[in-house]
């Protein structure tokens, strides 16, 4: 496993993170 790869792993998964908390308040603004 490449370095590269390794970091796009880490960053991946704060993103999805972060994706997580922004979208949640919108659904329930939205409903």
């Amino acid at each position: 496993m490449s370095l590269k790869s390794a970091a796009y792993n880490v960053i991946g998964k704060y993103f999805v993170q972060f994706n997580v908390h922004q979208v949640q308040p919108q659904m329930k603004r939205s409903k």
